[in-house]
């Protein structure tokens, strides 16, 4: 097997996705492909920057600038705010 037949296999190996046989066979891969191997730590430092990020907190008036918004697109008088 060559490393495009691992691809999907590297995508879902960081956050646990793989299942027990397919964790195996990229394990034994990334023992043998460095490329691969750097790829992975790519992976995995990308995924762990939302975690990273501060929250976002809305402005005091979203919720009712929200539910304006709602509530004109049921009566069909949709405005900008």
């Amino acid at each position: 097997m060559n490393c495009d037949d691992y691809l999907d296999g590297l995508l879902s190996y960081p956050d646990r996705r793989a299942n027990r046989a397919e964790r195996i066979q990229i394990e034994q891969h990334l023992l043998a492909c460095v490329d691969c191997l750097v790829d992975i730590e790519e992976f995995r430092a990308l995924w762990s920057l939302p975690s990273e990020m501060p929250l976002a907190e809305p402005s005091s008036g979203f919720d009712a600038c929200v539910g304006r918004r709602i509530a004109a697109e049921f009566t069909g008088t949709m405005s900008v705010l």
